[in-house]
């Protein structure tokens, strides 16, 4: 997934991590600047010391650019809305 990104000119980390449990994971930042991370591996991560949940199935940002927001999610990670407020 890091060479996939930076192949579509996706700012990447130079390495992927390792938590202590054994998975394998990195951060990028949309183009508005929210961190997301990718996480691979069966070890459940470690949540951060104020983190709510160490899993998400739904995320929902406040958008000040539509279209560079749309090019990251949609034409690069190829993720749909399954409702939308438009």
């Amino acid at each position: 997934m890091r060479r996939y990104l930076k192949s579509r000119a996706v700012t990447v980390p130079n390495k992927v991590k390792k938590n202590s449990g054994g998975a394998r994971w990195f951060e990028v930042k949309d183009p508005e600047g929210n961190r997301i991370r990718f996480i691979r591996g069966s070890a459940q991560p470690k949540p951060e010391p104020n983190a709510v949940s160490s899993q998400i199935i739904h995320a929902g940002f406040l958008v000040r650019d539509r279209a560079a927001e749309d090019k990251f999610y949609r034409d690069v990670l190829g993720f749909r809305p399954y409702c939308s407020a438009e």
